[in-house]
C-alpha cells in the first residue's frame, strides 16, 4: 500500500518520494489513493496561502498558482490544452479529435483557455485569501481528484490501449464509493456548513456529469488528456465556489 502511495504521488505530483517500485497492479491500486495527493498539494498551497505576506494579495495569489503549477508539473493543464485543442479542431470526428490530442504542439485555442482558466483560478485565489479562506485552497485538489477517481470507474476508456484501459478494468465500485465517503467526510470537518458542503460537491457533480457526457458524445469514453482537463476545471470550479460563498 505505501508502494502504491508513493507511485501515486510520483505520477501526480514533482513531489519527490524516492525510488518506486513499478508495478502495473500496484499503478493500479496507486488510483484509490489520488484525493490523498490531492490533501498533500492542498495542504501545501493553503499553507503557503497563509504564511505569505497579507498585503499583497494580487502577487501572493501568482506565487500560490505558480506553486500549483509546478507541485503537479502542469501534467493537467497540458491535458487541458490538449483537449481544448482537439475539441475544436476535430470538429465532431473521433479519429480526428484522438490524433489532435496526441500532437505536442499547441494551437491558439488551446492558449486562449489555458490564459481564461488561469485568470479565473488566479482571481478567485485573491478572493479567497482576502476573505481568509485557506479550506477552499486545500479541498480545491482533493474534490477534483476524488471526482476524476468517479470518471475513471464509471466512464469506458476511449482506446483500447494506455493505462486508463487498465484503470478502467481494475477500479471496483466499491472502493471508489468508500474514498468517496472519506474525502466527503473530510471535507465536513473543513466546513462545518452542510449547505457549503450540498454546494460544493453538489456543484461540482453537475459539472462532471456534464464534461462526461461531451466525453462520450465526441470520443464515446474518456482519455488521460480529458481527464487531466476534468481535474483543473473541477479545481477552478471549486475555488470560485469558495470565492462566492466566503464574500
Amino acid at each position: 500500500m505505501l508502494n502504491a502511495l508513493r507511485l501515486a504521488i510520483q505520477f501526480f505530483s514533482t513531489i519527490p518520494v524516492g525510488r518506486v517500485v513499478y508495478a502495473p497492479t500496484q499503478f493500479c491500486l496507486a488510483a484509490y489513493y489520488y484525493p490523498l495527493v490531492g490533501l498533500i498539494i492542498g495542504g501545501i498551497l493553503a499553507l503557503l496561502a497563509w504564511g505569505l505576506p497579507a498585503p499583497l494579495l494580487m502577487l501572493n495569489s501568482v506565487w500560490v498558482l505558480s506553486a500549483w503549477v509546478l507541485l503537479t508539473g502542469g501534467l493537467h493543464w497540458d491535458g487541458l490544452a490538449d483537449t481544448a485543442d482537439a475539441w475544436f479542431a476535430g470538429v465532431g470526428d473521433k479519429p480526428k479529435t484522438l490524433r489532435i490530442m496526441k500532437d505536442p504542439c499547441v494551437g491558439p485555442i488551446a492558449v486562449l483557455t489555458l490564459l481564461l482558466v488561469f485568470s479565473v483560478k488566479l482571481a478567485a485565489l485573491f478572493i479567497l485569501q482576502q476573505q481568509q479562506a485557506w479550506v477552499w485552497i486545500l479541498l480545491s485538489p482533493v474534490v477534483a481528484r476524488t471526482w476524476v477517481l468517479v470518471l475513471l470507474v464509471a466512464t469506458p476508456y476511449a482506446k483500447p490501449e494506455g493505462f486508463g484501459a487498465a484503470l478502467s478494468a481494475y477500479l471496483q465500485w466499491r472502493w471508489v464509493v468508500l474514498v468517496g465517503v472519506g474525502s466527503v467526510m473530510f471535507s465536513y470537518v473543513c466546513l462545518p456548513h452542510p449547505s457549503a458542503i450540498l454546494w460544493l460537491w453538489g456543484s461540482t457533480l453537475v459539472l462532471l456529469l456534464g464534461l462526461r457526457q461531451r466525453m462520450l458524445a465526441r470520443l464515446q469514453g474518456l482519455t488521460g488528456d480529458t481527464a487531466g482537463a476534468c481535474i483543473v476545471l473541477q479545481e477552478c470550479w471549486v475555488l470560485v465556489c469558495g470565492a462566492y460563498w466566503s464574500s
